[in-house]
């Protein structure tokens, strides 16, 4: 993903990513306990990448997201 940049802040006109570990997730936004908090563990694992996609060409966005995904 040579075009993508990451960063914590996401309004900018480039790609973005971010990485969000779930414990901060869960502490910040959710405030799950017990039950809710075991299944969304289950569902999220470790953490979740957030893209936001930027002003680049789209065909090297994806060529760039395919090499990382496959």
């Amino acid at each position: 993903m040579e075009i993508t940049h990451y960063a914590v802040s996401l309004g900018h006109q480039r790609t973005l990513v971010y990485w969000i570990d779930i414990d901060a997730l869960v502490e910040s936004t959710f405030h799950l306990k017990g039950e809710a908090l075991a299944g969304y563990r289950a569902f999220a694992g470790d953490g979740l990448f957030r893209l936001s996609i930027g002003l680049e060409d789209a065909d090297d966005l994806c060529q760039g997201l395919d090499r990382v995904l496959s």
